[in-house]
């Protein structure tokens, strides 16, 4: 296809719109989706670590398992600190 202008262009025959609104909710879903998958990998850790720390077992990875229990921080590290603490 040629086009005269870039409003022609941009047009697209007529079917501007849906051409350029897939393209705009195709980039919304690129930019959505890893944050998204990010997120609830995060949600997922902590859940892990908030079961470990009720059940009273050992998180498989430690510095990777954070849990609200220790204010985000990494359980190696908020034991290693109250340990440190203790007398």
């Amino acid at each position: 296809m040629i086009w005269a202008s870039a409003g022609d262009f941009f047009a697209m025959g007529g079917y501007g719109l849906f051409v350029w609104g897939s393209y705009g909710a195709a980039l919304v879903m690129f930019l959505v989706e890893p944050w998204l998958t990010a997120r609830r990998h995060r949600l997922a850790l902590q859940a892990a670590g908030e079961v470990a720390l009720e059940q009273g077992t050992a998180p498989a990875s430690p510095f990777v398992i954070e849990s609200v229990a220790t204010g985000g921080v990494p359980a190696a590290v908020h034991s290693h600190r109250t340990e440190e603490a203790r007398p």
